[in-house]
């Protein structure tokens, strides 16, 4: 497709009698491969009847995206984790499992906006996800996974922005409520109200 120009594949016809087979040399263009951390496409083995076969190519960059929360954008509502979690060395509080103490926090909106929710995280146990209990206006709580769909793998060593959802709202008042289910490090949750375009992250 138009947007798998990051990679060749070599030979592109070869001609094969039964019993003969032929390598492929699939090669990347890291100059063209400097927009996002995973990359992920699929070539054709297709023959002179119309059968085809799929080749997936997947391939991870070192890139690293700035932030996009930068203190200061216009629309976003940040929150700093603080008491009744433990806090750690460096910053950041550890939310515990057997800890099912609730944060509740209060935000208005200046304007009908889908709204993403979303944590600057790491993975404590190096094991899970981790997961946590999420109220939108409402005290009764639902199980919200830390998704690491659009963003970077958790890691037990380095706080990475995690989505836990996107929400539509109502200009006005609005509550959120946090509880942990599993053991996880928060630095920050970070509400943004005007700009959705940073979960197209890869």
């Amino acid at each position: 497709s138009a947007d798998s120009d990051w990679y060749t594949v070599t030979p592109s016809k070869v001609s094969l009698k039964a019993g003969e087979s032929a390598t492929l040399r699939v090669t990347l263009l890291p100059e063209k491969m400097n927009k996002r951390i995973h990359y992920r496409s699929a070539f054709f083995l297709r023959n002179n009847a119309g059968f085809s076969r799929p080749v997936n190519v997947m391939a991870v960059t070192d890139h690293r995206y700035p932030d996009p929360f930068a203190l200061g954008k216009k629309g976003i509502f940040r929150y700093t984790f603080g008491a009744p979690y433990k806090k750690l060395p460096g910053g950041g509080v550890r939310m515990e499992e057997r800890n099912k103490s609730k944060v509740r926090i209060d935000f208005d909106l200046d304007k009908d906006a889908t709204v993403g929710i979303y944590v600057l995280a790491r993975d404590s146990s190096n094991i899970n996800y981790g997961a946590i209990n999420l109220g939108i206006d409402k005290e009764v709580l639902s199980r919200c996974a830390v998704s690491a769909s659009y963003w970077p793998r958790f890691t037990k060593e380095k706080f990475t922005w995690m989505r836990l959802g996107l929400y539509p709202m109502k200009k006005g008042k609005h509550f959120l409520i946090i509880q942990p289910r599993k053991v996880v490090d928060l630095k920050e949750l970070c509400i943004i109200a005007d700009d959705v375009s940073v979960t197209e992250f890869r």
